[in-house]
């Protein structure tokens, strides 16, 4: 099993941890497959009443895509990484994320 995200449960609140702080917590197709697997799993468990996503380390919440990742799938092209946003707005549970330093809000269409 992957550990580029952190499960820790108190109450009914899940605290989801991106796990690459020596990669900024960069998206990769490994943490983002898991995140989506971990997403849709606690959105169907009644005893979550919340969803908290955080980054480990104390540099950055996530640097974003893992542009060296990104960058081998051109030399390579293969199916495109999706993220998984669309089910994240539409679950269930509410989810928050907790950020280190500035944050600029965005809104969904």
């Amino acid at each position: 099993m992957s550990n580029t995200i952190l499960v820790k449960q108190e109450g009914r609140a899940v605290i989801l941890t991106l796990n690459r702080p020596d990669k900024l917590n960069a998206l990769s197709s490994e943490l983002l497959r898991t995140f989506h697997r971990k997403l849709l799993e606690l959105d169907r468990d009644d005893g979550v009443g919340a969803i908290i996503v955080t980054g480990a380390g104390d540099r950055a919440f996530t640097a974003g895509m893992d542009l060296s990742e990104a960058s081998q799938r051109k030399a390579s092209p293969g199916r495109p990484m999706k993220i998984p946003w669309r089910q994240w707005r539409s679950a269930a549970n509410p989810s928050s994320s907790r950020s280190t330093g500035s944050v600029l809000p965005a809104a969904w269409n």
